[in-house]
């Protein structure tokens, strides 16, 4: 996900909706950045919002802490304004300035962004891939989704429902 992607906000808060609604361990989420920025991206041309990277090294340092999902939550509420320093206030709860920022600069987390971009890569993936239950893929196109989302996110909930039964593939394309 970018921290600026409209669509993957939506899918934030869909997500946590689904993890309302379902039993627990339903389904598990497996979240990966792919910032719109060339500072971290060597698949985007320009380096234009230090915030996109910042915020994806963020989300990796923060992604095992137990409200990791309420972070993600805060930062993509504010994703249209959100700055550098805002993003380490919201952070200040989770996780403190000086340890984040030591994590956002470690080679572990610049390595496991990398897996990420290369993971985006290698599925040549043009929308967002999710993997719900074992074995299971979705993949949405985002001009798909801006013409449908309701029709994608029932097709999720639909396949979310049924995946212990029996795990499935499908792919939404625009």
């Amino acid at each position: 996900t970018d921290i600026r992607c409209e669509h993957c906000a939506e899918l934030q808060t869909t997500l946590l909706t689904l993890r309302e609604r379902t039993p627990p361990g339903s389904f598990s989420v497996e979240a990966r950045q792919f910032p719109l920025d060339a500072e971290c991206n060597s698949m985007i041309e320009r380096a234009e919002d230090p915030v996109r990277c910042l915020a994806a090294r963020a989300r990796i340092c923060l992604a095992k802490h137990p409200k990791s999902d309420e972070f993600t939550s805060s930062l993509f509420a504010r994703q249209k304004e959100l700055t550098v320093s805002e993003l380490y206030q919201i952070a200040a709860p989770y996780m403190g300035r000086k340890a984040l920022e030591s994590c956002v600069g470690s080679p572990e987390t610049k390595a496991r962004l990398e897996e990420d971009i290369a993971y985006a890569a290698r599925f040549a993936s043009d929308g967002t891939v999710l993997r719900v239950g074992p074995d299971s893929r979705v993949q949405v196109n985002e001009t798909a989704a801006q013409r449908d989302v309701t029709v994608f996110f029932g097709r999720l909930w639909a396949h979310v429902v049924r995946w212990k039964e029996r795990p499935t593939r499908f792919t939404t394309s625009g």
